[in-house]
């Protein structure tokens, strides 16, 4: 139950802070690139993550094997990364919030996490 509301997800790469040591939520080899991280799959699909936001890093930028490039914004509000925009080719998609009625809140990484908007 997040910012898309229940049972909806749009689950990107990230890392996060985890014991000290950054962790990604998706299979690839991570590694360090300037103040953010390079995921790459085995597809040879690169995710560009950075730079750091409080707790974690969050995806700017996903080249394919082809070389094609998708590029996201990120919103942040009480803690929470929402994604506002994404680009691919000609085509820009904006995501528009509004305040959600059942605010979620809890605790990560000591940090008081608010998801209080949704898609």
């Amino acid at each position: 139950n997040g910012p898309f509301g229940g049972g909806f997800a749009l689950p990107l790469p990230h890392v996060r802070k985890t014991g000290g040591q950054a962790r990604s939520g998706t299979a690839g080899r991570l590694t360090r690139h300037g103040d953010g991280y390079v995921l790459t799959t085995r597809s040879g699909t690169r995710h560009f993550l950075g730079p750091a936001d409080g707790d974690g890093w969050y995806l700017d930028r996903t080249e394919d094997a082809l070389g094609a490039t998708a590029t996201f914004g990120w919103a942040h509000h009480s803690g929470q990364a929402y994604l506002a925009r994404v680009a691919y080719g000609p085509y820009e998609v904006d995501f528009a919030y509004e305040p959600r009625p059942d605010v979620l809140r809890w605790g990560r990484g000591g940090t008081l996490v608010t998801t209080a908007l949704r898609c």
